[in-house]
């Protein structure tokens, strides 16, 4: 999750966790139809985590939104809940302002959870920045999305073990990494990871093969059409970057391995612009605070 700058329990950068107050934070957003325009009309939270205001930088119907979160960053014992509900034609577009870091911590573990509702005929977009494990670091990580029949929706996760710019390998630690799609009750997608710090699965060539960084990108409803644009923009190897692109039952799913989370999320980017007219019905306009 993002940061504003603002005193905050989590660790500076290159200092020894130390006994700090947990932050215990949820925040519940709404999102319904009027007429031509898409209203955040509910909006509830405890401890740090909220937004400022909307934005429709493409008009009345597509509502953005910027999920902040002042401390900048997680450490053992905190937890973020995140509950998204789109109503049955409403449009949203859910990002975050910078990448989110889980700092190192000595056992307990944090805690991230991101659950949506989209209804029937409505779209959601989550397309957060990358959550950054920092060596020694401790987290349990879930993305939950539930469609209707007719509902749409683009999200991505990406994670990045270690800090490669700082040359901090994820040593240490361990991250549990939870990603579901549900359409009209059925699951489309079920990924549940665990990656451990210093273990052959970060190195070897069928784990991660020393990659830091692993990102998943799922658009549903898509098409074969979808999938061929899709693989023109992210399918094959890039320098050390793998890519994939599939379709399967109607849901397609984009990976990527890199040593950068940057350049995963900026091979996403060309991704969702390449499929966003013809998936999602709508020319894609990047959110302002990306490019900030």
């Amino acid at each position: 999750m993002p940061a504003l700058d603002a005193p905050s329990p989590s660790v500076p950068e290159g200092r020894e966790a130390a006994p700090v107050r947990s932050w215990k934070a949820t925040l519940a957003l709404g999102f319904r139809r009027d007429g031509e325009r898409t209203r955040l009309d509910h909006r509830a939270h405890t401890g740090p985590l909220r937004v400022q205001k909307p934005f429709f930088p493409e008009g009345p119907g597509v509502c953005h939104v910027y999920v902040l979160h002042p401390p900048g960053g997680l450490v053992g014992g905190d937890s973020l809940e995140l509950t998204l509900e789109v109503g049955p034609e409403a449009h949203a577009l859910v990002t975050t302002p910078a990448a989110g870091k889980i700092y190192r911590s000595p056992a307990e573990p944090s805690r991230q959870v991101v659950e949506a509702q989209v209804g029937e005929a409505g779209t959601l977009e989550w397309l957060p920045q990358e959550t950054i494990a920092f060596d020694q670091a401790h987290a349990h990580l879930q993305t939950r999305l539930h469609l209707a029949r007719g509902a749409r929706a683009a999200a991505w996760d990406i994670l990045c073990l270690g800090r490669p710019a700082a040359l901090e390998a994820f040593a240490r630690g361990s991250v549990h990494n939870h990603v579901e799609l549900y359409v009209d009750g059925q699951p489309r997608l079920i990924e549940r990871s665990h990656f451990a710090g210093g273990t052959p699965q970060l190195q070897e060539p069928w784990g991660l093969s020393g990659r830091a960084a692993l990102g998943t990108f799922f658009v549903h409803p898509a098409s074969t059409e979808g999938l061929e644009a899709a693989r023109s923009v992210c399918h094959g190897r890039f320098g050390r970057a793998l890519t994939s692109a599939t379709l399967v039952d109607g849901t397609l799913v984009c990976r990527a391995l890199d040593d950068d989370a940057t350049q995963v999320r900026e091979r996403f980017i060309r991704t969702w612009h390449t499929l966003r007219p013809t998936t999602l019905g709508r020319t894609a306009t990047a959110p302002r605070i990306w490019a900030t």
